[in-house]
């Protein structure tokens, strides 16, 4: 797929009205396109852009079917547009000339969407003012994943936040890590990381301030832990002048950066003012609130397609505990 190598792979069949078809994306960017039917299959790869538009096909003895290039807000520059996968993964719809983005349609013509967004502006976010705009006008760097908005001018896979239907009901908090925590948290990780080859428990620290201004993690030793039913939990009390918490998930048994499903979970820490930062496979991410809005926003490495879809679900079911209040319920 894309640029460095990476390809796509699609299974078609010649009776294509009588199967099915289903989509895996990366990042909500094509991955691979499987249809079958009652017909012998052939193979399809797809090549795509690092933004995940489709460029190129091919055939399964690397003949290739056909290419293709856009403009940067999506009019096709070279080529005719085709039934399926196009601009950043997105699937084109050809007889209406505009591309399916999930939540709404774009009409690449205009470089705007036909409906407004269907999350209501933010209180502070410039960004989704115009209702219509696509990927806050900087579609250079920005996808729209969902055809909703997510964190102010970044990918999904970098910052996402709950989806606010009632911009009334938000408390306007904040509980954002700052520039010096979120460096802290980042140099720091290495004592927090949860390896395959260490014991199988999560690790705790806090973000205490130094004297010279700066930030720095402290692993904590007062952790109790748990693991039960497929969820591992960390607790630990929290020094005074405590920052931040940053924990560490088990790499390769742990969800990733993905918080429990079924709990306030990392927001625990939120909803009583404390940032919470996650590392898991060399990656770290931070759970915050801006705005009265629940974000996870990644400090280094980026989430993946299935951690972005299971974390913007537990944004939105989290998002109920820190409306209309000043913090959330806790637990």
């Amino acid at each position: 797929m894309s640029v460095d190598g990476r390809w796509d792979r699609v299974r078609t069949g010649a009776r294509r009205a009588s199967g099915f078809y289903r989509a895996v994306v990366t990042a909500f960017m094509l991955l691979s396109l499987l249809v079958t039917a009652q017909a012998a299959e052939t193979v399809t790869y797809y090549y795509t852009s690092p933004l995940g538009t489709v460029l190129a096909t091919a055939d399964g003895a690397g003949n290739v079917l056909g290419s293709s290039d856009y403009r940067p807000y999506g009019s096709q520059a070279l080529g005719t547009p085709e039934q399926g996968p196009g601009y950043t993964g997105h699937v084109n719809d050809v007889d209406s000339g505009y591309v399916y983005m999930q939540a709404r349609y774009y009409d690449p013509a205009v470089a705007r969407f036909i409906s407004t967004d269907p999350v209501g502006p933010a209180s502070g976010n410039p960004f989704n003012f115009n209702r219509y705009d696509y990927a806050s006008n900087n579609p250079i760097v920005n996808i729209d994943p969902t055809g909703k908005a997510a964190c102010p001018g970044e990918k999904a896979s970098v910052c996402i936040q709950a989806d606010v239907t009632d911009p009334s009901r938000l408390s306007g908090r904040n509980v954002v890590a700052t520039e010096a925590v979120a460096s802290a948290m980042v140099a720091g990780k290495a004592l927090i990381a949860v390896r395959k080859t260490d014991l199988r428990e999560e690790k705790v620290g806090f973000v205490l301030p130094k004297s010279d201004g700066s930030s720095e993690v402290v692993r904590a030793t007062n952790v109790s832990t748990t693991s039960e039913a497929g969820r591992d939990t960390a607790t630990a009390n929290a020094p005074a002048g405590a920052q931040a918490i940053i924990h560490g998930h088990i790499d390769g048994k742990s969800d990733g950066v993905v918080s429990d499903t079924k709990t306030l979970g990392d927001f625990s820490a939120v909803s009583k003012g404390l940032p919470n930062a996650v590392v898991s496979n060399g990656r770290v991410g931070v759970n915050e609130l801006v705005n009265g809005v629940p974000q996870l926003r990644m400090l280094q490495g980026t989430m993946s397609p299935h951690e972005i879809q299971a974390s913007q679900a537990n944004l939105n079911r989290v998002l109920k505990d820190f409306e209309n209040t000043a913090g959330g319920s806790g637990q």
